[in-house]
């Protein structure tokens, strides 16, 4: 068999058996509908559904879109349906909380099936559920679940329950008093953070305490990763209050002051920062030495070619010797940092990290000594961010970093 057939029926063959699949590949819908079938092999069957929706109304004739809809659709609303009548009739603690997450995706996939283009729905064989009741009996578990977590003690416990309201104002702002519910159980559950000035005897020439602190106010505040939640004590009141009181910084980095203090601003979490120590080094240029040769052109002159017995001209050379002499410098900081996260009210550490973060600038030059040739240039000493430079630049990278960590924590 030739190789040219092997390929001619290797292409049948790809088209006949993956020919949907690449066609998806190569076209956005066809991602769309590829990433909804991911969805719903990983069990994340709303956004499944949601996304086969989206892509059917966009493109209400195409054929991988509303058959894999009306072929999967279907089979959601019964899993779901079953899923249903089986936590009807069980004793689970989250029976409510799950009945309503049931609710909650025939709710959101029926829902949008409802708003779908005349050309779109056109394309559907299944029955579309009416939200109506899906919603009233979503709203009314989630309600229940979340009236369960309020009355169990702990800030987890509250969260969990404004969560559970939350999900109801979503949807269905009107129902009883979710708003009112989660409004208060939010306020119940909120972390409010507040940062201690940072302790730290290192004295440079540039304040790196305040910057540090400023910057990581400044990186957690406009997060968008915090939760609705957390909430920073504005470093605007904690220096007010300070000021006011007249505290001075060992008195603030004394936990009974900080508790104080965090009491008086209503916080409930306080992360302290430490920073024991900051170090600058400037090296001494590194030398290395090579020595070198090139050859000169001098001239020409005539000779007699052997073979040919023609005169032929050709240039005369001399080899040069001369000397490579390469540099190198380094400058660098390096800022070590602690800081923990607590509870004012217990005093219980709830984080604690430490990091050493470096910043750095180097050069390189090359000087030439001898006959080099006319091309070869040797380059001047650069100049080298200076420390008070590299104490900012090493301050801010500090800052994102234990920003990040900060955050990550009460993500």
């Amino acid at each position: 068999m030739t190789k040219k057939l092997i390929l001619v029926l290797l292409i049948i063959f790809t088209s006949l058996f993956t020919g949907c699949t690449v066609t998806r590949m190569l076209s956005e819908k066809g991602r769309s509908v590829n990433t909804a079938l991911d969805y719903y092999s990983s069990k994340s069957y709303t956004a499944s559904m949601l996304l086969l929706l989206d892509t059917l109304d966009q493109n209400p004739d195409y054929k991988d879109a509303y058959e894999n809809l009306n072929e999967k659709f279907p089979k959601v609303v019964a899993m779901k349906s079953e899923n249903i009548a089986r936590l009807t009739n069980s004793d689970s603690k989250t029976k409510y909380e799950e009945l309503a997450k049931e609710y909650d995706c025939l709710y959101q996939i029926n829902k949008r099936a409802e708003s779908l283009t005349n050309a779109a729905k056109s394309k559907i064989k299944f029955e579309v559920l009416s939200t109506i009741p899906l919603k009233e009996k979503m709203a009314e578990n989630y309600y229940i679940a979340g009236s369960n977590y309020a009355h169990l003690n702990g800030r987890d416990n509250k969260k969990t329950a404004a969560k559970m309201f939350s999900a109801i104002v979503k949807w269905y702002p009107e129902y009883k008093d979710s708003k009112l519910q989660y409004d208060t159980l939010r306020e119940e559950a909120m972390q409010r953070v507040m940062f201690s000035p940072i302790k730290s005897n290192v004295r440079r020439g540039v304040d790196i305490s305040a910057l540090i602190y400023g910057n990581v106010n400044s990186y957690v505040v406009n997060s968008k990763d915090l939760t609705e939640f957390t909430q920073i004590i504005a470093r605007e009141q904690v220096d007010t209050l300070l000021s006011e009181q007249k505290l001075a910084l060992e008195g603030v980095v004394d936990p009974a002051t900080v508790a104080k203090i965090g009491k008086t601003l209503g916080a409930n979490i306080v992360v302290d920062i430490e920073i024991p120590v900051v170090s600058y080094t400037e090296e001494e240029p590194t030398r290395s030495q090579s020595e070198r040769t090139w050859e000169e052109t001098t001239g020409s002159e005539t000779y007699k070619d052997s073979q040919t017995g023609l005169t032929k001209v050709r240039e005369t050379k001399r080899k040069r010797y001369y000397t490579e002499i390469s540099y190198s410098k380094q400058n660098k900081v390096i800022i070590s940092i602690n800081y923990s996260i607590k509870d004012i009210a217990t005093s219980q550490v709830l984080k604690t990290d430490r990091f050493n973060q470096e910043a750095d600038d180097s050069a390189y030059w090359t000087v030439y000594r001898g006959d080099y040739p006319t091309k070869v240039r040797s380059s001047s000493e650069p100049t080298l961010a200076s420390e008070s430079e590299l104490l900012t630049k090493c301050s801010d990278m500090v800052s994102k970093r234990l920003a990040s960590s900060i955050i990550e924590y009460f993500k």
